[in-house]
């Protein structure tokens, strides 16, 4: 049926029309749309009600199926013909009285006909807004759909504070599109709202079916190209979304790797410093930041293969005049270290940098000895998970000794030569020197980082080819030795959140229906994302000479097809006054009988930067008042009380589900923390 209305589309000619193309445009410059509440509900709701009486199966028996469907939907495929097979595989018998409801249910059901009319209209240089009444709940749902994306403004009831039919409603579109009303179409499938729209003088069209509206379109003198590409749910354009988070972020330049099934694309957008106009290039060296930490485990695989360590070998084994912590009988072994489980701080509490640009430069093998040898573990080794700079640097700094190489030498030996990876390492050659990027915070340029003590944690540097090389090879796209080393150090040592598991130095976390493997880094002027989706066979590497944190979140879009977009209030996110409410120290509560945290929040840009003393740091950014979305992290929030002044009285972070991960409130007595940008 969908392929019959696409060809008649197609086919649809100009004999209708009587005046010139320009002279139709220069009256009408919009054609506005409200199509989601229909999908909202088409897409959940109404299909799993509907479905579930049909098959006799619960939501959850039916949900991998309908993951199949939405995607059969958004293809221009036959959906029917879907669900006739899959009854015909169940012994279900569908009566024709079963399809003519189904076609109620579901609206209209060519979705991506209608979408390529949207497009389409866009390319003759239309706008096209969209105006609906989708409250707030229903557009979380809509949202995650890519048809919303298409649409520029969105005018939503609950955001503009007006809804149709009301008259305000349509003045509103009228004053935000700087347009009158003779220069508008709008196009509704509810007859009240077409009849408001007229009242003002809006040309209105009762939304029927893509073809009706095509031709409605067309006895106006909008026309539709004789061919029509149909509008399937895929990948945006890597080139534009790589263009739109560098700007809208502040960001000053990124190169991004990307690999679908083997293949690999490159892409680069910006500068590799704000004061000069030199473009980023496949060639750009950036500081990698943490995600060394998986290089390092990638050295502790090898040389567990070769039988020079055991991954539960005691530390304290390869470190006879030092004093290693301990509790209650348990050692701190290798696995520890590797998987963040050793108890070990994220940074230790000798760690007074002199220079706050460089902080690590001046921490030396004797602070790190010192700092062992008076440390008392607050928790057994291997109980649970707290993310530790100092834990894989140590661990770094122990197969460097094992190995009788320096780290970069035993990294160099290890992947540079079985990889090709000649642009990966700490000590710059005068090729990789001249392409360095500068590294920038909030567009200040900073300097890079020097890290001699505990390389392991975050010292290396590299370019988009060469860690896409890396990439591959961990998605066993290469016929590389190394392959099965790296698929060891993806198994999961530990669980310490619902969805979220770490491997070896690799972070595992379920996004939908898929399971993501990645490592996010960072350093005082740089951050980065790397990981890939075993299941689509998609992989993604962003390396960003800014600290602003978007890089997470465009590795999520271009790995997960259905990831929720997290949704910005933008006039929050720059209103300075509003973020400074939430700054200052405060005491937090974690679940079980693990010990109180300090929690630092300050301002960075337009985000929040939350940190806790036992080591997790998050990014958040402004959904509605008072709550904060987690960058990287969908399925997490924060949320924000105030007392009867309007103080922050009490913060929240929950999953979706209910489930606390911490509470906080403010310290009794203020004070002053200043926030170090350690490398995440």
């Amino acid at each position: 049926m969908i392929k019959k209305i696409f060809a008649l589309i197609t086919c649809l000619t100009f004999f209708m029309t009587s005046f010139s193309f320009a002279q139709a445009q220069t009256k009408v410059k919009a054609i506005v749309f409200d199509f989601g509440g229909v999908i909202a509900t088409t897409d959940r709701t109404k299909i799993i009600q509907f479905l579930t009486e049909t098959f006799q199966l619960s939501e959850q028996e039916l949900k991998p199926i309908l993951g199949k469907w939405k995607k059969i939907l958004v293809s221009g495929e036959n959906e029917k013909e879907f669900w006739k097979n899959y009854a015909d595989s169940q012994g279900v018998v569908l009566s024709k009285g079963w399809f003519d409801e189904y076609d109620k249910v579901t609206g209209f059901t060519d979705i991506p006909g209608m979408f390529a009319i949207v497009k389409n209209l866009q390319s003759q240089g239309f706008q096209t807004p969209m105006l609906s009444n989708i409250q707030y709940y229903q557009a979380n749902v809509v949202r995650r759909f890519d048809y919303y994306d298409l649409f520029d403004p969105v005018l939503l009831s609950y955001e503009i504070g007006y809804e149709k039919p009301q008259r305000e409603a349509f003045t509103f579109l009228l004053d935000k599109l700087r347009l009158s009303p003779s220069e508008v179409v709008f196009i509704d499938d509810q007859i009240d709202n077409i009849e408001a729209a007229k009242a003002l003088g809006i040309d209105a069209i009762h939304f029927v079916s893509p073809l009706k509206l095509a031709e409605d379109l067309g006895e106006r003198n909008i026309q539709l190209p004789k061919e029509i590409t149909m509008y399937k749910r895929s990948l945006p354009s890597i080139q534009t979304l790589l263009k739109e988070y560098v700007d809208d972020n502040g960001s000053v330049g990124a190169s991004v790797g990307f690999i679908d099934h083997g293949k690999i694309q490159l892409y680069s957008y910006g500068k590799k410093t704000i004061t000069e106009d030199e473009p980023m290039s496949k060639d750009t060296i950036f500081e990698i930041g943490s995600i060394t930490k998986v290089f390092t485990t990638l050295a502790l695989a090898d040389m567990v293969a070769q039988g020079m360590v055991q991954l539960d070998d005691p530390i304290e084994i390869y470190l006879p005049n030092v004093k290693i912590p301990k509790l209650d009988g348990k050692k701190i072994t290798l696995r520890h270290l590797a998987s963040h489980l050793s108890g070990i701080p994220r940074l230790p509490d000798n760690f007074n940098p002199t220079n706050p640009n460089n902080p690590y430069e001046d921490y030396s093998l004797e602070n790190l000895y010192s700092y062992l040898n008076q440390y008392s573990l607050t928790r057994a080794p291997g109980e649970s998970f707290e993310y530790s700079n100092t834990g894989m640097g140590l661990l770094g700094h122990i197969l460097s000794m094992q190995s009788g190489k320096s780290y970069e030498e035993l990294i160099q030996s290890l992947v540079s030569k079985q990889l090709n990876m000649k642009n990966t390492a700490i000590s710059l050659t005068p090729e990789m020197n001249q392409n360095l990027a500068h590294g920038h915070h909030l567009q200040q340029e900073v300097s890079c980082w020097d890290i001699p003590t505990l390389p392991g944690m975050g010292a290396l540097r590299s370019n988009i080819q060469d860690m896409t090389r890396f990439l591959a090879a961990n998605m066993g796209f290469s016929e590389s030795p190394l392959v099965n080393l790296m698929k060891q150090c993806h198994e999961k040592q530990c669980e310490p959140f619902p969805e979220f598991g770490v491997g070896l130095g690799w972070m595992v976390t379920h996004s939908n229906d898929s399971e993501i493997i990645w490592h996010n880094g960072g350093t005082g002027g740089f951050r980065n994302y790397l990981g890939f989706n075993p299941k689509t066979q998609r992989g993604v590497v962003i390396l960003s000479n800014s600290t602003e944190d978007w890089p997470d979140e465009f590795g999520m879009i271009l790995l997960d097809p259905d990831y929720k977009r997290p949704i910005v209030d933008r006039t929050l996110a720059n209103n300075p006054d509003y973020l400074n409410k939430f700054v200052g120290s405060y005491e937090a509560t974690l679940p079980g009988d693990l010990p109180k945290q300090k929690l630092q929040i300050s301002v960075f840009g337009k985000l929040l930067a939350s940190y806790l003393s036992g080591g997790e740091c998050g990014m958040l950014y402004p959904e509605t008042y008072g709550v904060f979305g987690v960058k990287g992290f969908p399925d997490g929030k924060v949320y924000f009380s105030f007392d009867e002044e309007g103080n922050v009285s009490k913060i929240q972070a929950l999953l979706s589900d209910g489930t606390i991960l911490w509470e906080a409130v403010p310290e009794i007595e203020e004070e002053n923390h200043e926030l170090i940008t350690a490398e995440e």
